[in-house]
């Protein structure tokens, strides 16, 4: 990989990144593999050892991640997913060390090398390398494989081990991206009004509301020791989502400002 300073937006990513939460950092990088992946797959299954070359890079980074985030991610799930890199990975590899030695064993310096203790057939056993990865790249496991990262990335039991989530901000302005993904995924929610400003989040129906360190204590031993209360609570989550910010939600809003728009320009 050649060695390059980064570009200004990688500088901005890296710097957005470290305000995330942490269930949004590991997504957010996660699925940021899973993309590359299959950005190179066509070039990598047409030959190009670069496109080889960084999904290898993109199955590093993406283990890596697990490995950063392997108190909140490691589930029952991921072993298996685990296996089925390891199966993609070994393809991968074998056709990458096959294009990386017959780039050396072509330099001058390292002919008479080559010839000497590979023999001639290193061509061969490239083009070999690369076959098998091929039907690998193209085979319905490899698809059943991306897509259960992606759906584990986004959806995996590993979320539903988050009992609470507890927002505790103090000044702010706008829709905070992390209280809606607790919702959306069903976790109880414990913020303080500012926090579900602007959202339409309604006061002990959908979210609990605390100001004070006693407070917030007081509502996270509650949803800990109440099931009822977190079942309920857990159910007004994606409702409420749905209610206010689903594409259908979406669309007859921007549908309505259509109207709007072309009733006054009517006038």
């Amino acid at each position: 990989m050649k060695a390059v300073p980064p570009s200004t937006s990688a500088r901005r990513k890296a710097a957005a990144a470290t305000r995330l939460d942490c269930v949004t950092a590991f997504q957010t990088i996660a699925l940021d593999c899973v993309a590359a992946i299959e950005g190179h797959h066509s070039s990598a299954c047409a030959g190009d050892v670069e496109a080889v070359h960084q999904i290898r890079i993109a199955i590093t980074r993406l283990r890596a991640a697990v490995m950063l985030f392997a108190p909140i991610v490691v589930d029952g799930e991921w072993p298996r997913l685990k296996e089925e890199i390891a199966w993609l990975n070994g393809a991968l590899g074998a056709a990458r060390d096959s294009d990386v030695v017959l780039e050396y064993a072509r330099r001058k310096e390292y002919r008479a090398w080559a010839r000497c203790m590979i023999g001639e057939r290193l061509e061969q056993q490239q083009v070999r390398n690369h076959r098998r990865l091929v039907r690998c790249l193209r085979s319905p496991r490899t698809q059943r494989l991306l897509a259960a990262l992606a759906r584990w990335i986004r959806q995996g039991p590993w979320l539903e081990r988050c009992r609470v989530f507890v927002s505790p901000l103090r000044y702010g302005a706008g829709i905070k991206g992390k209280v809606l993904q607790a919702l959306a995924h069903g976790v109880p929610v414990v913020a303080t009004r500012v926090s579900l400003e602007g959202m339409g989040i309604v006061e002990g129906e959908d979210a609990l509301v605390a100001e004070t360190a006693e407070e917030f204590a007081a509502a996270i031993a509650c949803l800990h020791e109440d099931e009822a209360l977190w079942n309920r609570l857990s159910k007004a989550g994606p409702e409420a989502i749905a209610r206010r910010f689903s594409t259908a939600q979406a669309k007859r809003g921007l549908e309505a400002l259509y109207a709007l728009a072309e009733r006054r320009r009517a006038t």
